[in-house]
């Protein structure tokens, strides 16, 4: 099956993600009989998975709002779930539009610029 795309954990008073920067750590789509799965990447889209045809697919990697891996079919395996992202600060996280986060950030205030 697909890895798990990890965990990135940034601690700072203050942290800003602008211009076409952004954090990745999503998770690496599902192989079949024939074909190895893809790598996560970066950017907030999910990565397919390997077609062997006749409905023998591996399932897609998790990012952005997929948190879990698509399921295999037939001799498929599964894609990898996205991992986490952890940010810890005290005056807040500031995002530029066109910078990428993925997974989604789920808690905590954020701005996006």
């Amino acid at each position: 099956g697909g890895g798990a795309g990890g965990s990135v954990l940034i601690e700072a008073p203050e942290v800003e993600i602008s211009g076409n920067g952004g954090i990745a750590a999503n998770g690496g789509s599902g192989a079949c009989a024939t074909k190895s799965g893809i790598d996560g990447i970066f950017g907030d889209q999910t990565v397919p998975g390997a077609n062997c045809g006749g409905n023998n697919e591996g399932g897609d990697g998790g990012a952005g709002t997929a948190k879990t891996g698509g399921d295999g079919s037939l001799e498929g395996a599964g894609g990898g779930a996205v991992g986490r992202i952890v940010i810890n600060n005290e005056d807040g996280v500031y995002i530029n539009e066109g910078s990428v986060i993925s997974p989604v950030h789920s808690s905590g205030g954020i701005t996006i610029e």
